[in-house]
């Protein structure tokens, strides 16, 4: 018998498993995925809410990074998915041009290979986001459910 043999190839798995029962470590893995296994507390959370209501955002249209973007997108017959990932209420009420972002998604989803998959809207529950731009493990496990089953009516993936 060799040590550690039989987890051999699950031994991170298991040793961050085992580290973060006994010392309570804070970050893990999954599927390739970064998580912060804290959550914050409900005032952290309102503040940080209240703080990106109160900070002014604009959409910015880089005509230089959208050239580029587009000669891609018509230099192959490839399928180009693009996803956004969903933004917690707060960061709709701080976008002041929140119609012009909106506008240049749509002339993007009319391209031929372009499928826009938009879930900005997806997630509304508080308890999902880690803060105003990212969602907890459970959040992104939805997230990326939904993303799957998306992917699959498109026939993007099989």
């Amino acid at each position: 018998n060799l040590p550690f043999f039989k987890y051999f190839g699950y031994y991170e798995y298991y040793l961050k498993l085992f580290l973060n029962e006994r010392f309570n470590v804070t970050k893990g893995n999954d599927n390739g995925g970064n998580f912060e296994g804290n959550v914050l507390s409900i005032s952290k959370f309102e503040d940080l809410v209240k703080k990106r209501k109160n900070t002014a955002y604009s959409f910015t249209n880089n005509k230089q990074l959208l050239s580029k973007f587009t000669n891609l997108i018509n230099s192959t017959e490839r399928t180009i998915v693009l996803v956004i990932s969903p933004y917690h209420i707060s960061c709709f009420d701080s976008t002041q041009n929140i119609d012009e972002e909106n506008n240049l998604l749509k002339e993007l989803d009319l391209k031929g290979n372009v499928e826009l998959i938009d879930f900005r809207n997806l997630i509304s529950e508080d308890s999902l986001f880690f803060d105003t731009t990212h969602l907890t493990y459970n959040g992104a496990k939805i997230f990326s459910k939904k993303l799957k089953e998306v992917l699959l009516q498109r026939n993007i993936i099989n």
